[in-house]
Parts: C-alpha cells; structure tokens; sequence
C-alpha cells in the first residue's frame, strides 16, 4: 500500500522540537525514555522519524520535559495535523516527497516571496504557459501524466493564491520578454493575467529590469511561517537552523534590497 503524502515538513518540525526540549533538560535519550515509561528503542525511531507519534507517548514526553500547559497543547495540534493527508495526496501517482513538502509549505507559509529568472512562477502562470513549459521540460512524460500535472498546478494555485496573506513575486524582465520573442500571443495572454492577479490582490508582482545583475538560475522561493523562514531553491529546502543558512540569509537581503530599490511594478511592463 502506499504511503500517503501528510504532513511532513510539521512532522519534522515536531520531531526537531522533541529533541531540542530533552536536550534542554538536560537527559539523555535513555533516561528520558525511562521516566517517560517508554522504551530506548522507541525514543530512538520517533526521534529519528522512523515511526509515528502516538498522543499518550507524546504526553509522557512532554510531562517528562516540564512543558507548559499552552505548549503541550500547541505540540499536540502539531502532531494531529502531522498526520493528516495533504490535498496534494490526491497527486500522489505523479509527485514524490519533496514536490509534497513544497505544496505543504505555500499551504502553511504565512507570507510568500518569489524570485524568478527563467519563468513566471508556477504559482501565476495561466494554463497555456504551464502547458508550455510541461512540454518543453517534461516531454518524458506520458500523456496520461502530463494532463495530471497541469491539473496539479491548477489546483496548487487555488489552494495557494489567496488575499489574506502577502504573496510577493520578483520576476525577470529577459525571461519575460524571450517568452514573448517565442509566442507572442500566448505571452501576452500571461502579461495580463499577471497584471490582473496584482491588481486583484492576489500578489504583488515587481519586474527587475534587464540593466539590472541577477543571478542567472532557476528559481527560488522564501517560505515565512511564524518566526521561520524557508527558502526552496530548484527544489531543495534549506532553512535557517541548517547547514545551509547563509543560502536563507542571502535570498533574504537581496530580495528586500531589488524590491525596494532596483525594480518597477508588473503595470508598468504590460501598459
């Protein structure tokens, strides 16, 4: 049977949170797996992540840690909304685990910041220019899956484009304008829907200008969820306690820096 896509990126979290209150008390896997009544072995697998959390374990645990009553319950909501099956579950034939924690984090994010270089964001391209890039990057695709993956992408934006929290987006104005150069109709179509989400609320949309140095890759995205910030960049995810973190900190800078200072509003590139 196969595993259902939860959520993993709370599940992690939770687990990170387990490991940092028993190591701020000061105990050692096996003596906190004593006074919590539960086995070494299986301390050893929940914080490892290689088996669920049951509700009385974390209990114990959290008895045994002397956590306050507001956090312990605050732990368990985690640990119930770890557990449930993400919308994205519904794709499951067609993406893998780190796909599903990218979904998982635009559902969580509190506020979303954008910087592309090759192509509008998945999270505003209309269903033409999707279907556009499926085919120019995922021609190893069998009908059957890529007619999946735009749904998918569909069905990303509904969930993720919304106006009661800040989506802001950086595009480049070469990527932007060689789309054009391609397809001119189909590019236009986009311009104007781009123009209609940040009219509408749904981002706010800025072009950095060609004169402007960028930094020629993929993509990347900042994730702000509470006091975290996750960045995903290409598809890989760093955040700021990891090894990575200087990645964290400088998408963090020059994206505040070129939305200030260096670039110009989506309204003023399609009038």
């Amino acid at each position: 049977m196969d595993v259902p896509l939860t959520h993993a990126v709370i599940d992690r979290w939770l687990r990170e949170r387990l490991l940092q209150l028993r190591d701020g008390n000061g105990l050692s896997q096996d003596e906190a797996a004593k006074r919590s009544g539960i086995s070494h072995r299986t301390l050893l697998r929940i914080e490892n992540g290689q088996t669920s959390i049951d509700p009385d374990i974390l209990d114990d645990l959290l008895v045994t840690y002397n956590v306050e009553p507001a956090q312990h319950l605050e732990l368990q909501r985690l640990r119930k909304l770890s557990i449930r099956t993400g919308w994205w579950n519904d794709y499951a034939d067609v993406i893998g685990a780190r796909y599903a924690e990218h979904c998982e984090l635009e559902e969580l994010a509190d506020e979303i910041q954008s910087w592309t270089t090759t192509l509008v964001d998945g999270l505003l391209q209309t269903e033409q220019y999707s279907r556009m890039v499926q085919g120019a990057t995922l021609r190893w695709l069998e009908k059957s899956h890529a007619e999946r993956f735009a749904r998918l992408r569909l069905d990303r934006q509904r969930h993720a484009l919304r106006k009661d929290r800040p989506f802001r987006c950086l595009l480049d104005e070469a990527a932007l304008l060689r789309g054009r150069a391609r397809n001119r109709k189909l590019m236009q179509d986009q311009l104007d829907h781009l123009k209609r989400a940040d009219e509408e609320g749904l981002a706010e949309i800025r072009v950095l200008p060609m004169s402007e140095p960028i930094y020629v890759g993929g993509s990347m995205s900042c994730f702000i969820i509470g006091t975290r910030r996750v960045v995903c960049f290409d598809g890989l995810i760093a955040e700021e306690h990891s090894e990575v973190k200087e990645i964290v900190d400088s998408f963090a800078s020059r994206f505040d820096s070129w939305w200030r200072n260096d670039s110009v509003p989506i309204g003023d590139l399609t009038k």
